[in-house]
Protein backbone atom coordinates (compact mmCIF):
# COMPACT_ATOMS: atom_id res chain seq x y z
CA UNK A 1 0.00 0.00 0.00
CA UNK A 2 1.34 3.30 -0.92
CA UNK A 3 1.43 6.77 1.15
CA UNK A 4 -1.49 8.74 1.97
CA UNK A 5 -0.81 11.70 -0.81
CA UNK A 6 -3.85 14.87 -1.09
CA UNK A 7 -4.12 16.48 -4.04
CA UNK A 8 -6.21 20.02 -4.50
CA UNK A 9 -8.03 20.50 -7.91
CA UNK A 10 -7.72 23.44 -9.82
CA UNK A 11 -10.86 25.90 -10.29
CA UNK A 12 -10.25 25.18 -14.08
CA UNK A 13 -9.85 21.27 -13.76
CA UNK A 14 -13.80 21.69 -13.17
CA UNK A 15 -16.13 21.90 -15.90
CA UNK A 16 -20.02 22.15 -16.18
CA UNK A 17 -22.14 20.67 -18.93
CA UNK A 18 -25.62 21.71 -18.77
CA UNK A 19 -27.32 18.71 -20.55
CA UNK A 20 -31.11 20.38 -20.48
CA UNK A 21 -33.15 22.96 -18.19
CA UNK A 22 -33.54 20.55 -15.56
CA UNK A 23 -29.96 18.99 -15.19
CA UNK A 24 -26.19 19.46 -15.56
CA UNK A 25 -23.32 17.34 -16.03
CA UNK A 26 -19.95 17.78 -14.10
CA UNK A 27 -16.66 16.95 -15.29
CA UNK A 28 -12.88 17.34 -13.13
CA UNK A 29 -9.93 16.51 -14.14
CA UNK A 30 -8.19 14.60 -10.87
CA UNK A 31 -4.20 15.50 -10.78
CA UNK A 32 -1.75 12.79 -10.17
CA UNK A 33 -4.48 10.34 -10.12
CA UNK A 34 -3.03 6.55 -10.24
CA UNK A 35 -4.01 3.05 -11.18
CA UNK A 36 -5.01 1.71 -7.50
CA UNK A 37 -5.84 5.44 -6.70
CA UNK A 38 -8.57 6.03 -3.80
CA UNK A 39 -10.94 8.92 -5.01
CA UNK A 40 -13.41 10.50 -2.33
CA UNK A 41 -15.72 13.38 -3.18
CA UNK A 42 -19.18 14.38 -2.24
CA UNK A 43 -22.34 15.88 -3.89
CA UNK A 44 -25.37 17.89 -2.82
CA UNK A 45 -27.90 16.90 -4.93
CA UNK A 46 -31.48 19.12 -4.76
CA UNK A 47 -34.61 18.09 -6.26
CA UNK A 48 -38.35 18.80 -6.25
CA UNK A 49 -39.98 16.25 -3.98
CA UNK A 50 -41.60 14.19 -6.69
CA UNK A 51 -38.63 13.94 -8.63
CA UNK A 52 -36.17 11.74 -6.57
CA UNK A 53 -36.08 8.64 -7.83
CA UNK A 54 -32.99 6.83 -7.33
CA UNK A 55 -29.38 6.84 -5.92
CA UNK A 56 -26.51 3.98 -6.86
CA UNK A 57 -24.18 2.89 -5.10
CA UNK A 58 -22.54 0.52 -7.42
CA UNK A 59 -20.47 1.62 -9.96
CA UNK A 60 -18.33 0.61 -12.74
CA UNK A 61 -15.37 0.39 -10.94
CA UNK A 62 -14.91 -1.22 -7.80
CA UNK A 63 -16.25 0.76 -4.43
CA UNK A 64 -14.65 0.60 -0.87
CA UNK A 65 -17.76 2.66 0.77
CA UNK A 66 -20.97 4.51 -0.44
CA UNK A 67 -22.77 7.11 1.87
CA UNK A 68 -25.94 9.04 0.47
CA UNK A 69 -27.71 10.87 2.90
CA UNK A 70 -31.51 12.40 2.92
CA UNK A 71 -33.97 14.26 5.13
CA UNK A 72 -37.81 13.34 4.59
CA UNK A 73 -40.12 15.54 5.37
CA UNK A 74 -42.87 13.65 7.45
CA UNK A 75 -45.23 15.24 5.49
CA UNK A 76 -43.59 13.72 1.80
CA UNK A 77 -45.24 10.20 1.97
CA UNK A 78 -42.04 7.91 0.26
CA UNK A 79 -41.32 4.30 -0.31
CA UNK A 80 -38.03 3.19 -0.01
CA UNK A 81 -36.83 0.28 -2.08
CA UNK A 82 -33.69 -1.41 -2.11
CA UNK A 83 -31.94 -2.96 -4.69
CA UNK A 84 -29.07 -5.38 -5.43
CA UNK A 85 -27.57 -8.46 -3.58
CA UNK A 86 -25.29 -6.38 -1.24
CA UNK A 87 -26.19 -5.18 1.85
CA UNK A 88 -27.07 -1.65 2.47
CA UNK A 89 -26.54 -0.33 6.67
CA UNK A 90 -29.79 2.12 7.00
CA UNK A 91 -29.66 4.56 10.10
CA UNK A 92 -32.97 6.47 10.27
CA UNK A 93 -33.42 9.65 13.18
CA UNK A 94 -36.21 11.89 13.43
CA UNK A 95 -35.24 15.33 13.70
CA UNK A 96 -36.60 18.83 13.63
CA UNK A 97 -34.79 20.86 10.97
CA UNK A 98 -36.00 23.80 9.05
CA UNK A 99 -36.85 22.54 5.58
CA UNK A 100 -38.09 24.64 2.61
CA UNK A 101 -41.01 22.45 0.65
CA UNK A 102 -42.46 23.94 -2.57
CA UNK A 103 -45.53 22.28 -3.75
CA UNK A 104 -46.07 23.93 -7.69
CA UNK A 105 -48.12 20.50 -9.05
CA UNK A 106 -50.48 19.91 -11.00
CA UNK A 107 -53.27 20.92 -8.27
CA UNK A 108 -52.25 24.42 -7.89
CA UNK A 109 -50.91 25.60 -4.54
CA UNK A 110 -52.24 24.26 -1.15
CA UNK A 111 -52.16 26.77 1.62
CA UNK A 112 -50.27 25.29 4.81
CA UNK A 113 -47.94 23.43 2.39
CA UNK A 114 -45.69 25.81 0.54
CA UNK A 115 -43.68 27.96 2.09
CA UNK A 116 -40.35 28.02 4.40
CA UNK A 117 -41.41 25.83 7.65
CA UNK A 118 -40.05 23.93 10.93
CA UNK A 119 -40.97 20.32 9.35
CA UNK A 120 -40.30 16.75 11.83
CA UNK A 121 -38.42 15.14 9.10
CA UNK A 122 -36.62 11.42 8.99
CA UNK A 123 -33.10 12.22 8.24
CA UNK A 124 -31.55 8.37 6.88
CA UNK A 125 -28.04 7.83 6.26
CA UNK A 126 -27.27 5.17 3.76
CA UNK A 127 -24.15 2.91 3.85
CA UNK A 128 -22.67 -0.05 1.12
CA UNK A 129 -19.31 -0.81 1.82
CA UNK A 130 -16.99 -3.38 -0.60
CA UNK A 131 -18.79 -3.14 -3.74
CA UNK A 132 -17.82 -5.00 -6.61
CA UNK A 133 -17.74 -3.15 -9.78
CA UNK A 134 -21.59 -3.47 -12.04
CA UNK A 135 -21.65 -6.28 -14.56
CA UNK A 136 -22.16 -5.22 -18.40
CA UNK A 137 -25.11 -7.33 -18.54
CA UNK A 138 -26.59 -6.25 -15.41
CA UNK A 139 -30.03 -5.56 -14.86
CA UNK A 140 -31.19 -2.38 -12.78
CA UNK A 141 -32.75 -4.12 -9.95
CA UNK A 142 -29.29 -6.33 -9.52
CA UNK A 143 -27.29 -2.74 -9.36
CA UNK A 144 -27.12 -1.93 -5.50
CA UNK A 145 -29.56 0.86 -4.89
CA UNK A 146 -32.19 2.36 -3.60
CA UNK A 147 -35.52 3.27 -5.21
CA UNK A 148 -37.95 6.33 -4.05
CA UNK A 149 -41.17 6.00 -4.47
CA UNK A 150 -43.23 8.94 -4.17
CA UNK A 151 -46.73 8.51 -2.80
CA UNK A 152 -47.85 11.93 -2.19
CA UNK A 153 -48.25 15.03 0.28
CA UNK A 154 -49.87 14.06 3.50
CA UNK A 155 -51.69 16.99 5.06
CA UNK A 156 -52.43 17.20 8.60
Amino acid sequence: MGKLKKSRMKKNDIKQIVLNDTTSQIEFIIPNVKEGSIIEYSYTKESYASNLNYHCFQHLIPTVKSCFQIAIPNRLDYEILQLGDFPINVNKVKSNQRIYLIYNGNYGRIDGINGNWNYDANLYTFIAKDLPPIELNSKPEDVSGLKFIFNGILIF
